[in-house]
């Protein structure tokens, strides 16, 4: 079994990582989700859209976020939404309509 390669880079700017992505040599072709966390009130630990923003454009990905396990601010669909716009509301209007694919999985695409 070949070793993963692991990709670093010091630098933590939008640009660095679509060059990282360029440098796995990869196209993704078709529908490309972007698995991300989309923040929790309270919590400071999560990249926020304008840095997200650029490599999913040049993906041309759909965010997708997952309801929590947990109680709290995103363990329910409607919750979730409405803690997400709270930090992802610059863009609110480039929004398509929200995917409901199930009471546990929302989708948003950002095109």
């Amino acid at each position: 079994m070949s070793k993963a390669k692991v990709y670093f880079t010091r630098e933590i700017a939008p640009r660095a990582m679509i060059r990282m992505y360029e440098a796995m040599g990869v196209k993704l072709p078709g529908k490309v989700a972007v698995k991300l966390h989309s923040g929790e009130v309270g919590n400071q630990n999560f990249l926020r859209p304008d840095f997200m923003k650029p490599v999913i454009d040049y993906v041309k990905g759909t965010i997708v976020e997952c309801n929590t396990a947990y109680e709290g601010k995103r363990n329910t669909t409607r919750e979730h939404w409405e803690t997400m716009m709270l930090f992802w509301s610059p863009w609110r209007m480039r929004i398509n309509p929200l995917w409901i694919t199930s009471e546990k999985e929302l989708c948003l695409s950002t095109s």
